[in-house]
C-alpha cells in the first residue's frame, strides 16, 4: 500500500538499508545472506511492478542507496531472480556511468573493491559468471590480468560436474572474444595453456567429460592460438567438426508453421501481441477466456499463433506434433519457475523461444530438459516488441523453406535492424552439449552414469541431434 500511496522514498529507504545491514562486514552471515539475497532481488522485483511507472522511481531510488557490497552479493547470488534490467541499473552504479549508459564500464575500481569484500572470494567466480552471462566480462575484465587468469579456472575447474557445463556454456563467448580480440591478446597464453593442459590431464585422468569441454574450446578456436598452435592444431585435427543445426524439416510437414506463447497475468503483454497480431492481419479464434488461436496465410502456408496464460499444458505442447514453436514471454522468474519446470523434460526437436531478461543464464539447465531443442535467448533486458518482430519474421522464413538459422538471423536483421543481445540456435556457446555426446559418443547422463557412478537429479534424456560418432582417444598433445 506504501507504494501505490507514493511513498517510495520511505520504502525505498528501508529496503536499501536492511540490504546494506546484512551485507556490511558486521552483519554477514554466510548461510543468512545466501539465502535472502535472491528474496531481496524478488522484493526489488515486485515493487518495481508494483509501481508499474515509466519514472521506474522506486527500484532507482533503492539501489541509489545500495553500498558496494550489496551490490556485489545482489548479483552474485541474485541469479534468476534478478532481473536484466536491475543489472543493468547495478553496474550502471558500479561503474559509475550515466543513466542511460550500460554498455561501457567508465570507471573499474570496484574491481579491487571485490577483494576487500569477499576476501575469501567465496562468490567472486560466480558473480564474475553474472557478468559473463550479460556479456560484461571481458569488457570489465581489461587490464586485469590477473583477476580473469583466477575466475577462468576456478569457472572451467569446478569439481561439480553441473556446475562445470553450465559455466562452459556461459564463457563459451568470451574465450571466442580472448582469440579474436586484439585488445585481449594478454590473455592468450595464459588461455592456451590452462586449456591444452586440462585437456590433457583429463584424457590421462580418463575424464571424459572435461576432456570433451576442454576440447571443445580447443577446436573451436584453434586457428587463432599462438604460443601452442601447433599442438591446438594436432589435437583439433582428431576432434570431430562443430555443426551447426538446421531448422528442422519436420516444421513444415504439415504445411504450416506453428507456435504458443505463454504468458503470464502480471504483464500486459498478452493483450498487447493479441493486438499487435490483430494489426499484422492475423484472424482471432478464442478457444477459452485464457487462449485465443491466430491464424494467416502466407505464400500457400498457414502461419499460426496460440497465444495463452495457461501453463498447465507446456509439456503436451512440447511434445505435440502440431507445434513447432514455443515461446516463453513473462519475466524471468517465470522461465524455469513456471513455464519449463524441471519435472518437464522431451527429446522433441522444438525451438524453444526464451523471451525473458537475462534468460540465455538458463539455457545450460534447459539444455539437460530438452537436449534436441534449439534455442533463442536473451543476454539483456527481454523487450515484447522486439520478441514479436523476430518471431513472426523467422516464422516467415522457415515457411519459405528456409532452414539455416543465420541466414534466418541476417535476413531478420536486415529487415528490422540489428537487436542486441539475442542469442541464436548457431551460435557456439548452445553447441557444446551436442559436442560432448558426438565426441564421448554417449549422452551426458550415460557419460556421468558411467564415469563418476551417479546422474544429477537435473540431467535428463540422450541428445541425438548429431550423428553420434566415436572419436579415438589421443595422446598427450602440447
Amino acid at each position: 500500500m506504501l507504494v501505490l500511496r507514493g511513498y517510495y522514498s520511505e520504502v525505498a529507504n528501508s529496503l536499501a538499508g536492511s540490504i546494506n545491514l546484512i551485507s556490511s562486514p558486521d552483519g554477514y552471515i554466510a548461510g543468512v545472506i545466501k539465502n535472502d539475497m535472491p528474496q531481496y532481488a524478488v522484493l526489488i522485483n515486485r515493487l518495481h511492478d508494483l509501481e508499474n511507472r515509466p519514472q521506474d522511481t522506486i527500484r532507482t531510488m533503492i539501489i541509489h542507496g545500495l553500498s558496494t557490497n550489496s551490490i556485489y552479493y545482489l548479483i552474485s547470488l541474485g541469479g534468476a531472480d534478478l532481473y536484466t534490467s536491475t543489472f543493468l541499473k547495478m553496474y550502471q552504479k558500479l561503474c559509475k556511468n550515466p543513466a542511460n549508459e550500460d554498455r561501457l564500464c567508465r570507471d573499474k575500481s570496484f574491481i579491487q573493491e571485490v577483494s576487500r569484500i569477499d576476501p575469501e572470494g567465496k562468490y567472486t567466480t560466480d558473480f564474475y559468471l553474472r557478468l559473463a552471462n550479460f556479456n560484461r566480462l571481458t569488457e570489465v575484465l581489461q587490464g586485469q590480468e590477473s583477476y580473469f587468469n583466477t575466475i577462468l579456472t576456478n569457472a572451467l575447474t569446478r569439481e561439480d560436474n553441473d556446475e562445470m557445463l553450465r559455466n562452459s556454456v556461459l564463457l563459451t563467448s568470451t574465450m571466442q572474444s580472448i582469440f579474436s580480440q586484439s585488445s585481449l591478446n594478454r590473455y592468450k597464453e595464459f588461455t592456451e595453456n590452462l586449456l591444452i593442459d586440462n585437456f590433457n590431464s583429463a584424457r590421462s585422468n580418463k575424464d571424459k567429460l572435461r576432456e570433451s569441454i576442454f576440447g571443445y574450446f580447443i577446436k573451436l578456436n584453434y586457428n587463432n592460438f599462438a604460443a601452442r598452435k601447433q599442438g591446438a592444431i594436432r589435437i583439433a585435427s582428431l576432434l570431430p567438426e562443430i555443426q551447426e543445426p538446421l531448422v528442422p524439416a519436420e516444421f513444415l510437414s504439415d504445411n504450416k508453421v506453428t507456435a504458443k506463447l505463454y504468458f503470464y497475468e502480471d504483464e500486459e503483454w498478452y493483450k498487447i501481441t493479441r493486438d499487435w497480431l490483430n494489426q499484422d492481419g492475423f484472424v482471432k479464434t478464442t478457444i477459452n477466456e485464457k487462449t485465443t488461436r491466430h491464424t494467416k496465410p502466407y505464400n500457400g502456408k498457414t502461419l499460426e499463433i496460440v497465444v495463452t496464460t495457461d501453463n498447465s499444458d507446456v509439456e503436451e505442447s512440447i511434445n505435440s506434433p502440431d507445434v513447432d514453436i514455443i515461446a516463453h514471454r513473462g519475466h524471468s522468474f517465470h522461465l524455469i519457475g513456471d513455464t519449463f519446470t524441471e519435472y518437464i523434460e522431451s527429446n522433441s526437436k522444438k525451438l524453444l523461444y526464451l523471451g525473458s531478461c537475462g534468460s540465455f543464464g538458463s539455457v545450460p539447465q534447459l539444455q539437460k530438459q530438452f537436449p534436441n531443442a534449439y534455442f533463442i535467448a536473451d543476454e539483456d533486458t527481454g523487450r515484447g516488441a522486439d520478441n514479436h518482430r523476430i518471431l513472426i519474421s523467422l516464422m516467415k522464413q522457415i515457411a519459405d523453406r528456409e532452414r539455416n538459422w543465420n541466414k534466418i538471423r541476417e535476413s531478420t536483421y536486415r529487415s528490422l535492424g540489428e537487436i542486441q543481445g539475442i542469442v541464436w540456435p548457431f551460435e557456439k556457446a548452445l553447441l557444446l552439449y551436442n559436442f560432448i555426446q558426438k565426441y564421448t559418443g554417449m549422452s551426458i547422463e550415460t557419460l556421468l552414469e558411467k564415469q563418476y557412478g551417479y546422474v544429477p537429479e537435473d540431467l535428463f534424456l540422450v541428445m541425438d541431434r548429431c550423428e553420434i560418432q566415436q572419436v579415438p582417444y589421443l595422446e598427450n598433445l602440447s
